[in-house]
């Protein structure tokens, strides 16, 4: 059983798990930008499974404690970081805290080729003086990465794209929201 009075840390040995994670808080991994966090935000994420190499996400917030941005790298086995934009995302908020504007990169087929790019350029618009999203539109228009992330089905930049009842509850969603990241 640890004792929480001792402040050494056992490092185990994760090359033997079926998957391992690391979650950084006050300290940053070796190589790889990210800021520290003294608030309860998690600064850095490392996962890995057997037989692949180490995953790493750098979390940055606003002075407001919200996620603006996620930016992944990649550790070989070999000790090389490669920030390779593969899985990124950032985000703006109004004032009310709503999410203005998400962008996201990941996987898509475009034709016969497979690439990484930009599958979500959202941007979020509420009805007027509320927290209530009235409609999202994906600026995205590439072939394959409107299939990837939020897909609107041609249906978000319509009006009325989402209808709530008089208690905020959500009633109707046109969206027909899909997301596939994978």
């Amino acid at each position: 059983m640890p004792n929480p009075a001792t402040p050494t840390r056992t490092v185990y040995n994760e090359t033997s798990d079926a998957f391992y994670m690391d979650i950084r808080y006050d300290n940053t991994f070796g190589g790889v930008a990210g800021s520290i966090q003294k608030a309860g935000n998690i600064a850095q994420l490392a996962y890995r499974i057997r037989g692949r190499e180490t995953h790493i996400y750098s979390y940055a917030y606003d002075y407001l404690n919200r996620l603006t941005s996620a930016t992944f790298n990649e550790y070989s086995d070999a000790g090389s970081i490669t920030n390779s934009n593969k899985y990124n995302e950032s985000l703006a908020y109004d004032l009310r805290g709503n999410i203005q504007t998400l962008q996201r990169t990941g996987y898509y087929q475009n034709g016969s080729t497979c690439t990484y790019g930009q599958i979500d350029n959202l941007t979020y618009t509420y009805t007027s003086n509320t927290n209530r999203v009235h409609r999202i539109q994906d600026a995205v228009t590439t072939t394959g990465a409107t299939a990837r992330g939020f897909n609107p089905n041609g249906q978000g930049a319509t009006n009325d794209a989402m209808t709530y009842d008089r208690n905020g509850n959500l009633n109707k969603n046109n969206c027909n929201y899909i997301a596939q990241w994978f």
